[in-house]
């Protein structure tokens, strides 16, 4: 007797943000970055062997942290974002027996991770004010803040196998990287906002829209006591 062959593939697209933040002390803040996948992008799953799976195109998107800000001073905490995209596969075949297969994939993309710590009788800088530096060029409290890229694994899951990839293929050299560089603020009691160093205690802010999916996050973490 012969059957026919019927397959039937269920595919879907998860866009999930991951992050933590750890802090001693209760904070307000809004911190994010613009994240741009370039078109044709794509993911590439082999059920034979997941070995050859791969990603093409992710490793060329744009990343532009934002403005970190904050409605409370003396901020000291470490903080970790990233957008892990998952794509799922399942391919049922109906020939008689019911046999069936589940592919996941967690593309390469990278992680933003950043320190905020407050440093005292420093510069406009943030760098230690040297002992010959007039008083009126050192600041009391600032705040420093060092972002940092890494990176999360392209990895497929076939049945209970987890395989990271991205650590065989070339993908981490091509990330463009925008605004990426240490910013040091001060924090304003009066506005409760964190802007440029200012004997005068006043403050500016800025900010350039990016063309791309937004990834802000705003958290009110509050310290375990």
């Amino acid at each position: 007797m012969y059957i026919d062959k019927v397959v039937t593939i269920t595919f879907s697209f998860n866009p999930e943000i991951h992050g933590w933040v750890n802090t001693t002390q209760d904070v307000n803040f809004t911190y994010g970055f613009d994240f741009v996948v370039q078109p044709g992008s794509e993911v590439l799953i082999s059920l034979d062997d997941p070995f050859n799976s791969m990603s093409l195109g992710f490793n060329q998107s744009t990343l532009t942290p934002l403005d970190l800000t904050s409605t409370t001073g003396d901020i000291d905490m470490a903080l970790e974002l990233s957008f892990r995209p998952a794509v799922s596969f399942q391919i049922d075949l109906f020939d008689g027996y019911g046999a069936s297969a589940n592919a996941s994939a967690y593309v390469d993309v990278p992680k933003l991770d950043v320190q905020v710590k407050q440093v005292h009788n420093a510069t406009s800088s943030c760098d230690p004010a040297p002992a010959s530096l007039p008083a009126a060029q050192v600041y009391a409290n600032l705040t420093n803040i060092v972002p940092s890229i890494g990176f999360d694994a392209f990895a497929v899951a076939a049945e209970t196998e987890l395989i990271f990839l991205n650590q065989h293929q070339g993908y981490n050299k091509s990330w463009t990287i925008h605004n990426f560089s240490t910013a040091c603020v001060q924090y304003s009691a009066a506005k409760k906002t964190l802007g440029p160093p200012s004997k005068s205690g006043s403050t500016t802010s800025t900010h350039a829209s990016v063309a791309g999916v937004l990834l802000a996050m705003i958290m009110a973490v509050f310290a375990t006591m």
